[in-house]
Order: structure tokens, then sequence, then C-alpha cells
């Protein structure tokens, strides 16, 4: 392992300070969107909000979004006065066991081969992160994190590339795109109005960061894993990153 870039990165510690989840946006797929609604029982429009290329930076991944009546939207994970909605005031998540698989693998950025080996491993500089070096990150559960991550991402395209076909036969017809709630039936998720109540506690007893199992990301993270983000502006980095990596 020490001939390999960035192997140091496997003693990455998370320090809990909750940055990761109030600057950048996080995009989901509807396996995420699901996970979340088990756990808090909210509203698909209460977890996700959609927002468009100015919000996020992605502009190399135009398969993740959406055309929806106001324009191609992306789906994240809805932020409200500058942080994740699920972040607690003790800066801990309050879905931990829940979260997206883009805040499980956040900030780490792993390249492996075809023989499943670990060749670079990078950081993901989305905002300010005083992580330490005395942890340890299991490479298998790394590389099957990852791989789970590309596939729901990819199942996920293939949904919005399914949707964007039927729109764009909508406009030809003279009609007008169907709206962010029609997406999310059409995802499968569960018909209901968005929720403007939080119904999950503000503070969680225990999330401590655990690298060495399956979620590699911060305790308190949601994206975006992680993983995007420009405000957001490295949202995106990390779902750049598996898509290199499954190649």
């Amino acid at each position: 392992m020490k001939n390999i870039p960035g192997a140091r990165y496997l003693n990455f510690r998370c320090t809990g300070c909750g940055n990761c989840c109030k600057d950048p946006l996080l995009p989901l797929t509807q396996d995420d969107i699901l996970r979340i609604i088990e756990r808090t029982g909210d509203s698909p429009g209460h977890i996700a909000q959609v927002v468009d290329k100015h919000a996020i930076h992605m502009d190399d991944e135009p398969e993740a979004f959406a055309m929806l009546r106001q324009g191609k939207r992306v789906l994240v994970l809805r932020h409200e006065k500058g942080r994740c909605i699920y972040l607690g005031d003790d800066n801990r998540c309050t879905i931990y066991t829940s979260r997206p698989l883009g805040c499980r693998i956040y900030p780490l950025d792993p390249d492996f081969n075809k023989e499943k080996k670990l060749r670079r491993l990078t950081l993901v500089k989305a905002t300010e992160c005083p992580y330490e070096m005395d942890g340890s990150v299991d490479v298998e559960p790394l590389y099957d994190l990852q791989q789970r991550y590309w596939k729901q991402h990819e199942d996920y395209n293939t949904k919005v590339a399914e949707w964007n076909r039927v729109q764009r036969r909508r406009r030809r017809e003279g009609r007008a795109a169907q709206t962010a709630r029609e997406f999310f039936t059409f995802l499968g998720l569960p018909d209901s109005e968005p929720s403007n109540e939080r119904r999950v506690p503000k503070t969680t007893k225990s999330a401590g960061s655990s690298a060495a199992t399956a979620s590699v990301g911060p305790a308190n993270t949601r994206k975006a894993k992680g993983p995007a983000k420009t405000r957001a502006t490295k949202s995106r980095t990390v779902a750049k990153q598996k898509r290199r990596t499954s190649r």
C-alpha cells in the first residue's frame, strides 16, 4: 500500500465539524430517498429539492438532469438556512444509518483496477475539512461501497433518460413537461405533498465516524456524497469519480 498515491488517506478520520453538511449540495437517487422515507416518514418533496445548473456544478454529467416543467433540474438533498435539513444542532446526522451513499463515501475518492486493487486515493475538496489522520479505512468495504454507489447512480440515470424521452415527446405534441411531483411518482416514490415540518430529532445518540466499515464517510455527512458541490462546487466530483473508476 505504501507505493499507492494517496495511501496515507486510509488513515482519514472525520472530526465531526459538520462542514460537509452545510456547504456542498448532494445529488440524490430514488434509492437514497426511499431509505430516508423509511427512516423518517417524510415525503419526497420534503427530502429533496430540485436545482438548476447554476446551483450545482455538474456540467459534465447532463444525464443526471431531469426535464421538468420549470426546466432541467437535478435532485439534491434539501438544505434550509445553509445546512442539510437532517443535520442536528449538535452537528451530527440524524439519519446516519439511512443517509445517502454519497454521504457514506465522502470525502474519499478511490480509484480501483479491474482486480479490485486500490490504485489511487484522494480527498474531494468540496469544503473545509479539518480531518485527522489517526483513523483506519478498510479497502475492501470502500470498494464495495463505491460499486454500490455507481450502480445506484447508473440505475437512476437510466430512469432519468426514460423520463426525458417522455418529456421530449410531450413537447413535440405541444404539451408541457410534467412536474417534480410527477417525476417522484415516476421514480416509484410515494405520492404525497411535501411536509413543512421536520420530524427527525435535532440530535442523535451516536454518530461516530467509522471509516473501517462499509460506511466510510463522516458521521454527520449527507453526497454527496456527498459523495456535489459549487455552493455545491464539487458535489459533482463525487459522482464523476465513481463513473471513472467503474470503467
